[in-house]
């Protein structure tokens, strides 16, 4: 398979994969914060914090945009970087093992 194929499904795989680590972190830190009541700061991505409202719980939360698409950017392009370096025949079958 040439290269442009393998590099083109490598930053579909890595967007994706990218756009649903974001999604477990967003829905882990908003369920630690109702969990615990506690605030959670997660730089570049998102804020969330523990109100109560008409007496009622609440979680409320200011999300970052920018760190959310940097993120997704970063592990497409670690995709894209493996799959060259494994195309150049860089592959791990030449380190050798251990023991």
């Amino acid at each position: 398979m040439k290269l442009l194929p393998k590099m083109m499904m490598a930053a579909v795989s890595g967007v994706f994969t990218g756009a649903c680590l974001v999604f477990l972190v967003i829905v882990g830190a908003l369920g630690f914060t109702y969990a615990t009541t506690k605030a959670v700061h997660l730089p570049g991505l998102i804020q969330a914090w523990f109100t109560n409202e008409n007496a009622m719980p609440a979680v409320n939360f200011q999300p970052n945009f920018a760190g959310m698409l940097v993120l997704v950017g970063v592990v497409a392009a670690m995709f894209c970087l493996s799959t060259w370096r494994q195309a150049r025949g860089g592959s791990s079958d030449e380190l050798p093992e251990c023991g």
